[in-house]
């Protein structure tokens, strides 16, 4: 069975390979971004396998590995253009593949049994038809054990062309800039939305921000630990394959388990508090003596986003 392992650590750059007990080379490695990397081969089951590394201060160490078992289960996860390709088999008994993102569940079939090369349950899941972050694959046995889990992450297609023309060629001092933009979707229809214009300086165009509000909401937020420059992964500057590939060493590393899946998978409760895509209010009204009153209209007021709501002029909250 195929062995991927992630590894982080706070060399920058770090190189390797893993032996055998005869000292047999089986592998080189590498890091990759931010200090994190990976390594697949095919272990055999009684052997020892050990890691021999070198930093980039000369400190040269080696480490044992667990040894390999052919028990339990496999989750092994490709992306295909804009699709994902999920692999998976467990070695013996009933368990089920359940696809998720924390707050809904997608997918939830019962996986082969067998080798991996022979038994194994393969799906072929449409990036878009899920949700924009963090998505979560688990193998779990029928009593709610989880055999193994693997988090990997879902960018947004871009379907927005920007376009932007100056009223000037050249600006003096205090000139008055005007810009008109255009924004096309790739047939080349105008699109219609919210959008939000920032102006800086021009030393300034290639920087960066080490956290922005994608990075915070989508990963750093959804993660165990401090994540090294999340705004790199929503850098456009920085190509796209590129990122995925580190995004999907930052899953394999800090990835980690958002609720009690075995309670979600066995007792199918509704989520009160699921992500939260877009905003929204709710609540209710009751009279001054805590009772529930029907036909009650309400006017609600948010200035500083612009939001206002009313029916007719009965009660109102300011927000």
């Amino acid at each position: 069975m195929l062995a991927t392992i992630a590894f982080k650590t706070n060399f920058k750059n770090l190189t390797g390979n893993i032996v055998d007990s005869k000292g047999v080379k089986v592998i080189d490695f590498c890091t990759e971004h931010g200090g994190m990397g990976m390594v697949m081969f095919f272990p055999i089951e009684g052997e020892k396998y050990f890691a021999k590394v070198s930093s980039d201060e000369n400190m040269d160490k080696e480490y044992e590995l667990p040894e390999p078992s052919t028990e339990g289960g496999m989750i092994n996860i490709k992306s295909n253009q804009d699709a994902f390709i999920i692999q998976s088999y467990v070695s013996h008994g009933v368990a089920s593949l359940v696809l998720h993102n924390g707050s809904e569940i997608y997918y939830c079939e019962p996986v082969n049994q067998g080798p991996a090369n022979q038994g194994s349950t393969i799906i072929r899941v449409e990036g878009k038809n899920l949700s924009r972050g963090i998505n979560n694959v688990l193998l779990m046995s029928s009593t709610g054990e989880i055999l193994a889990e693997r988090l990997f992450f879902v960018y947004e297609k871009d379907v927005v062309k920007t376009d932007l023309n100056f009223n000037k060629d050249i600006y003096g001092k205090r000139d008055k800039v005007t810009v008109s933009a255009t924004l096309k979707d790739l047939k080349g229809d105008p699109v219609t939305g919210e959008f939000s214009v920032s102006v800086l300086d021009g030393n300034f165009r290639y920087f960066s921000q080490e956290e922005d509000i994608d990075s915070y909401m989508l990963i750093s937020s959804e993660l165990k630990g401090k994540i090294n420059n999340p705004g790199y992964y929503f850098n456009n500057s920085v190509p796209l394959n590129e990122r995925q590939r580190a995004a999907d060493l930052l899953m394999m590393v800090q990835g980690w388990r958002y609720y009690d899946i075995p309670y979600l998978y066995n007792h199918h409760p509704q989520v009160k508090y699921g992500k939260e895509f877009t905003q929204s209010i709710s609540g209710l009204v009751r009279t001054l003596m805590g009772r529930k009153t029907d036909g009650f209209s309400l006017i609600m007021f948010a200035p500083e986003i612009g939001l206002s709501y009313h029916n007719d002029f009965i009660g109102s909250i300011f927000l």
